[in-house]
């Protein structure tokens, strides 16, 4: 389910696509407990958050932890990516 603006037809998602609204929805909640625990969330909690995601996609996806970077975006991604290149 998406929340489009319905004042235009949007065709073109390869540039910017809109989030679904549950993972709209599910980003603003963590959004908002990461702001309210500020600093006690980001040198606390995070890491150990970060483990648990990365350990859980590792799993998933059948490979060792190690083998997994979570990254900001598509951009950054492909910059480590395309600069690790000779």
């Amino acid at each position: 389910m998406y929340n489009p603006d319905e004042s235009f037809l949007n065709l073109e998602n390869g540039y910017f696509s809109m989030c679904s609204v549950p993972v709209m929805e599910s980003f603003m909640q963590k959004t908002r407990s990461v702001n309210s625990q500020s600093s006690f969330y980001m040198r606390r909690m995070m890491q150990p958050e970060r483990s648990l995601i990365k350990s859980e996609l590792a799993m998933f996806c059948g490979v060792q932890m190690e083998e997994i970077a979570l990254t900001r975006n598509t951009t950054e991604s492909l910059n480590i990516l395309i600069q690790g290149i000779d």
